[in-house]
């Protein structure tokens, strides 16, 4: 497993997250927590200043959110690959080549993270020339709800 010296990423609440960055979120759906990885933007048109990009719901609420780049370092034991990355004792390892075109990916480039998709017609939604690592979305989301659940005891930080 991962380095007991990378402590176990919080939980966090509230609307104090930057625009722009990539968040592990947890969603309270009627019929149970689902993970997802979501960025978190202004909205100038709902009167609110600040919103999950994509995400409006309503039966549903985000409950709790931490950068991806925390829990990448907590699952892989790296923020992206270097020359001393090892993955042998980490829950998740970076790969790196060219990701698998039929599911999304969470790739990390130093100092920013994406969901990489492929599009037939335009290719990879990011350009993969500077990726230092990716995952299988479905893989990470998958990692989060069974090494890091949001559950009373870990939610959540203001």
């Amino acid at each position: 497993m991962t380095s007991p010296t990378i402590a176990k990423p919080m939980w966090l609440s509230g609307s104090e997250c930057k625009v722009g960055l990539l968040y592990l979120v947890a969603i309270a759906y009627p019929a149970g927590l689902v993970y997802d990885a979501m960025y978190r933007a202004y909205d100038r048109q709902g009167g609110k200043t600040r919103c999950w990009n994509g995400f409006d719901s309503p039966t549903a609420d985000v409950v709790g959110y931490m950068p991806v780049k925390d829990a990448l370092l907590y699952l892989t034991g790296a923020y992206y690959i270097d020359e001393n990355y090892q993955a042998d004792d980490s829950i998740l390892a970076w790969r790196d080549g060219e990701p698998d075109a039929k599911a999304p990916q969470i790739a990390a480039a130093p100092g920013s993270y994406d969901i990489l998709t492929w599009e037939e017609e335009f290719g990879w939604s990011t350009p993969i020339a500077h990726c230092r690592g990716h995952i299988p979305l479905d893989t990470f989301l998958n990692a989060a709800a069974r090494y890091m659940p949001l559950t009373r005891k870990t939610c959540c930080r203001p």
